[in-house]
């Protein structure tokens, strides 16, 4: 920027130049942004009043300082610096435009967001010599933005110069010497110029009658001219417009009088000033209220009549679906050559336009007839008269495109110097235009919206089926109410204004209504789950109260809701004793679940123990019917103890009282027990099974029992709905991550309707009046609620009836186990005694004879003291305890033998009838080591009480 003191070294032969530089300081000092102008390394020359308002810095302060310290912006959103759009206009020499979310930072800390962009400024050799910054509060109106951006371009444009060429005439106005830009400016050499009549030069171009009056009256008279313009069609650079200067000068030497003819090429200044009178009107034009297409109208007129009388243009904007180019105005063009261009595709391989608007950059075609893209138009290029084509996009500083500005030449040309960069000039003009009229556009839908949502809102305000109050939020009386509100309290709505609420029977007085009311005025919210009102009617009314504080316009207002909830709280109180009576119910169903399961134990356990001695005591070529019937007693005992244990342990898992005893174990070690526990049932029906464990241990984290419930209950079903003969499939692998358990089988099938409620409790598949299968249609619903505890999942698949079932267990992996760990669970049993202690002598009496067979040494008593007094005297290592024993109870009996020191190695087994949650928990928090609920298979307490030998 070039101050007051720089202009007065400018000569007489610059006063047009000295004019316009003193008028854009001028016009940059007396615009209402903060302008900022810096030399080509950054450091500031320059700052406008507005700039030193909004930076906090003084022109005195800021001269010389790096522009970034004194124009320091962020980031808003993420607080970091941001590229400062100047330094950028320095390195790239183009204009930049400031990133959204802005910050500027003034020197003594205060923040506002700004806007605007950043022009390069050029010396005569068209280098960067500097930058002006103009930025302003976001706040203002757009109309402003649109005069700053133009004053901008304006600045910029005037101080774009050029060298000046120069001639030196004789007396006799023949060339005595010029310069070296006229030389190039002209494309002339020096010897076919000197001594030439001047008006004999190029083409003849200076020979114009007033320009030779002028000349011939110099000398003579002293005289001199400034700003003589010459338009001319010159051979070497095309039509110019030229400002010719004389002055009369003399020779040094022989004091001839000699003639100083300065040029200036005024070309590019001269459209400048045109695109600049395009500028204003576009910015009077949308300031008066014009549409969107008179303001792009005065901008096609200005690009036609800066690309010259053989060019025409048109403005295209894109279509709302940003695919398709919609004609908007042109200059010079048909009627019939607009309505054929009214919708073109956006995209690479189309119209000039239609590509601009896609890559966002210019597309030229110099000579249409010559390039193959443009062949698909060539009869309307051939119809219209069009030789050249290029278009430019229109963009907003942010990039985004909103249409592109097209210019046809008659004749096949490449553009002129600068004719490109003055149609994105306009183009960006034409940018703000759309956006101001678009955003224009937004406004007024965003108030007719206003106006419809007020609507609305008064709307349902009136209609709403709670009571509103609105109150002042500072002096806490009623605005407005609500016709609900108004009949809650049994008043109008007219009687209900300018009152407080304790007037209107809320809150019990004054007091407790005020200090209500200042709980609201300091947290903005207060609420009342039942708030009694007593309204005009002498009824009292349970009510919930909501109260919130916030803005509407300058002023703060409170919002009550007023909810009538005397039907909801008789609705909760109903609730609350159909929710205690269902409790109860659960209750003594539990309590007659586990006295049913006690009673059906009891009479299980000696007949299982007297089933066992028989099995064991079988004698070869025994009477086939009485093997068959020991068989059939055999298996229907199972299913007895089955429906018993499954019917407690659904009851468990559904209360949620079920507990897991979590451990490291082997998948495949649960399938072969499984397998191995449902052999007789396929054996007796002849199926083949099939079991494929895979190569690999399968580790996951789970409870060894409950997974082996899992897999025998899914094992049974499958036995049970294959006909005899069948195939069963039984896979334990590894897959995506997971353990898995697959049991295939070919039987009944699952029918499509019961396929999706499979897992639901009690759900059967339609059976003969026989119920050949029986079961209670619980087995899968537990399977599936064990599974889902070990964080698994299980799922099932059949293709229709008689297609066969597959049963789909997925447990999530666990580590292996080491070997250290793996040799420390193997162990051997050996001889060991136990101590049977039981009230139920049928129990005791088989029970002994088995363990007696088992290689145990045994010893029995019927009572609590009894086997306490044995137990010390005998040193056991292994106590079977029953809970329910006359006298003294086990858990009192296990409490006394854990006080005995040389018994703290003796291994406590609760057999007992009782296996609800709390009964397992008493018995461990009694000392018991393990608990096993009657009826129970002799393999599992053999394996019990021979692991324990050495723990």
């Amino acid at each position: 920027m070039i101050g007051n003191d720089d202009l007065g070294l400018l000569g007489p032969d610059h006063e047009d130049l000295k004019s316009q530089l003193l008028w854009s300081q001028v016009t940059l000092s007396s615009i209402g942004d903060g302008v900022i102008t810096s030399d080509a390394d950054a450091n500031v020359t320059y700052l406008n009043s507005v700039a030193e308002q909004l930076t906090g810095w003084s022109l005195a302060e800021a001269v010389g300082q790096p522009l970034v310290k004194v124009f320091d912006i962020i980031n808003e959103e993420t607080r970091k610096t941001v590229e400062n759009p100047a330094i950028r206009a320095l390195r790239d020499g183009v204009v930049v435009g400031l990133a959204n979310h802005t910050m500027l930072i003034s020197k003594d800390g205060t923040e506002r967001p700004v806007g605007d962009s950043a022009a390069p400024i050029r010396n005569p050799e068209g280098d960067v010599a500097g930058v002006v910054l103009v930025f302003r509060d976001v706040s203002k109106d757009h109309k402003q933005k649109l005069m700053i951006q133009g004053a901008l371009d304006y600045a910029s444009n005037i101080l774009e110069t050029q060298r000046e060429p120069f001639l030196v005439l004789d007396a006799d106005l023949r060339v005595v010497t010029g310069n070296r830009s006229f030389y190039s400016t002209f494309g002339v050499s020096k010897e076919a110029t000197e001594g030439v009549f001047v008006y004999e030069l190029g083409n003849s171009q200076w020979d114009i009658p007033k320009l030779r009056e002028l000349l011939e009256e110099i000398l003579p008279q002293n005289h001199s001219f400034d700003a003589f313009e010459v338009e001319h069609d010159f051979d070497t650079i095309g039509i110019k417009t030229m400002l010719l200067n004389a002055r009369k000068v003399t020779k040094p030497g022989n004091s001839s009088e000699l003639i100083l003819l300065a040029i200036e090429d005024v070309t590019d200044k001269k459209r400048a000033k045109a695109l600049l009178r395009a500028q204003q009107n576009v910015i009077e034009l949308a300031s008066s209220g014009a549409t969107l297409l008179e303001v792009l109208q005065v901008l096609s007129d200005a690009a036609q009549r800066h690309s010259g009388e053989q060019s025409r243009s048109a403005i295209f904007l894109c279509d709302e679906d940003g695919k398709h180019l919609k004609f908007a105005v042109a200059t010079g063009m048909s009627a019939e050559y607009t309505s054929a261009v009214n919708l073109f595709e956006i995209g690479n391989h189309t119209t000039p336009c239609g590509q601009s608007a896609f890559t966002g950059h210019p597309v030229i075609f110099n000579n249409v007839q010559l390039d193959p893209q443009w062949k698909p138009f060539l009869d309307l290029a051939d119809l219209h008269d069009i030789g050249a084509v290029w278009s430019v996009p229109l963009k907003t500083l942010t990039g985004a495109v909103l249409g592109t500005f097209t210019i046809y030449s008659r004749t096949p040309r490449e553009p002129g110097d600068g004719e490109i960069e003055a149609i994105k000039l306009l183009g960006q003009t034409g940018a703000l235009a759309i956006e101001r009229s678009r955003e224009a556009a937004r406004q007024s839908a965003v108030e007719e919206a206003l106006r419809e949502s007020e609507t609305r809102y008064r709307r349902l305000f009136q209609t709403a089926k709670d009571g509103i109050l609105i109150l002042d939020a500072n002096s806490g009386k009623i605005t407005d109410a609500n016709d609900f509100m108004a009949h809650l309290v049994g008043l109008t709505r007219e009687d209900l204004l300018g009152k407080e609420l304790f007037e209107i029977g809320m809150f019990s007085d004054i007091e407790e209504n005020r200090e209500a009311f200042r709980t609201l005025q300091k947290d903005k919210y207060l609420r009342h789950d039942n708030l009694p009102v007593k309204n005009s009617r002498g009824e009292k009314v349970e009510v919930e109260f909501i109260a919130n504080v916030y803005e509407e316009g300058d002023r703060l207002v409170a919002q009550c809701n007023v909810r009538d909830i005397r039907e909801r709280r008789r609705l909760e109180q109903q609730i609350v004793h159909q929710t205690e009576a269902l409790a109860e119910e659960s209750k003594r169903k539990d309590e007659f679940l586990a006295m049913l399961s006690h009673e059906l134990r009891n009479p299980l356990a000696p007949i299982r123990s007297s089933l066992d001695f028989l099995i064991q005591n079988a004698q070869e070529g025994e009477d086939p019917m009485r093997a068959k019937a020991r068989e059939i007693i055999e298996r229907q005992v199972d299913n007895l103890t089955k429906l018993v244990s499954d019917l407690m342990e659904v009851s468990r898992v559904v209360s949620g009282r079920i507990r897991l005893n979590l451990e490291r174990i082997n998948l495949k070690s649960v399938v072969e027990h499984a397998v191995q526990a449902t052999a007789p049932t396929y054996e007796q029906r002849k199926h083949t099974v099939w079991v494929n464990l895979g190569p690999d241990s399968l580790w996951v984290q789970g409870d060894a029992m409950r997974l082996e419930m899992v897999v025998v209950n899914l094992l049974n079903n499958a036995c049970k709905f294959t006909p005899d003969g069948g195939r069963i499939e039984v896979v334990c692998e590894q897959h995506e991550g997971n353990a898995q358990i697959r049991i295939r089988d070919n039987g009944i099938g699952i029918d499509a309707k019961l396929l999706p409620r499979i897992f639901d409790l009690f759900t059967q598949s339609e059976q003969s009046l026989a119920r050949s299968e029986g079961g209670l249609g619980i087995g899968l619903n537990l399977a599936h609620r064990l599974v889902g505890m070990h964080d698994g999942t299980i799922e099932a698949k059949s293709s229709g009836r008689d297609k066969g079932s597959e049963f789909t267990i997925t447990l999530p992996m666990a580590v292996a186990l080491s070997e250290e760990e793996a040799g420390a669970a193997s162990s051997d049993a050996g001889k060991i005694r136990v101590l049977l202690v039981d009230d139920n002598v049928d129990l005791v009496t088989m029970l002994s004879l088995m363990l007696q067979n088992k290689g145990f040494a045994v010893k029995f008593a019927y009572d609590g003291e009894k086997g306490l007094a044995l137990a010390q005297t005998w040193k056991p290592n292994v106590v079977l305890l029953d809970i329910g024993l006359p006298g003294m109870d086990g858990y009192e009996v296990a409490r006394r033998l854990r006080t005995d020191a040389t018994l703290t190695r003796t291994k406590l087994i609760a057999l007992t009838g009782y296996g609800r949650d709390t009964d397992i928990v008493l018995a461990f928090e009694a000392g018991f080591n393990a608990h096993l609920t009657k009826p129970y298979k002799f393999e599992i307490l053999e394996g019990m009480i021979a692991g324990y030998e050495f723990d």
